[in-house]
């Protein structure tokens, strides 16, 4: 005789967060770390973005970030996975660049394509994703230092 045994959860489950909400009204810093490096990411405010930076190895690199609303928008140049064929709008897909060689092109920038955490509360968020370097997938990820006050 076969027994069904069924794991229901009877706790309701916290709507997820939004990149708003966790990024804050003022922005975030994160610990970064990628294939073993490591560094303090700051997404400037929603508001501001072009304020965000990563400070690494003792130099501040310029970042440039968006919050996608679905899994499935692209972007230019490599993409992580995320589209299975379902669309949403999650708004917690965030690409960022950022710029290590320092120069005003756009095209040397490295970009990272990766998720933030949804049900990480209060002020445990995090991320993760991948990266490329010379065309080699890398994984990286993310936890909130704090938002700015």
């Amino acid at each position: 005789m076969a027994v069904l045994v069924s794991f229901a959860r009877t706790d309701a489950a916290a709507a997820p967060l939004s990149a708003a909400e966790i990024l804050g009204d003022n922005g975030a810093t994160f610990d970064l770390v990628w294939d073993g490096w490591t560094g303090k990411l700051y997404f400037g405010p929603l508001s501001n973005p072009s304020l965000s930076k990563l400070d690494s190895g003792g130099k501040t690199h310029r970042v440039r970030y968006t919050i996608l609303r679905e899994a499935q928008e692209t972007i230019a140049g490599p993409q992580g996975p995320g589209f299975r064929g379902t669309n949403t709008s999650s708004k917690y897909r965030v690409v960022f660049w950022i710029d290590f060689s320092d120069t005003k092109s756009l095209s040397d920038d490295q970009v990272f394509d990766g998720y933030f955490f949804t049900q990480n509360r209060p002020n445990n968020h995090q991320m993760a994703g991948i990266t490329w370097w010379g065309n080699m997938p890398f994984g990286f990820y993310g936890k909130l230092e704090n938002q700015v006050p």
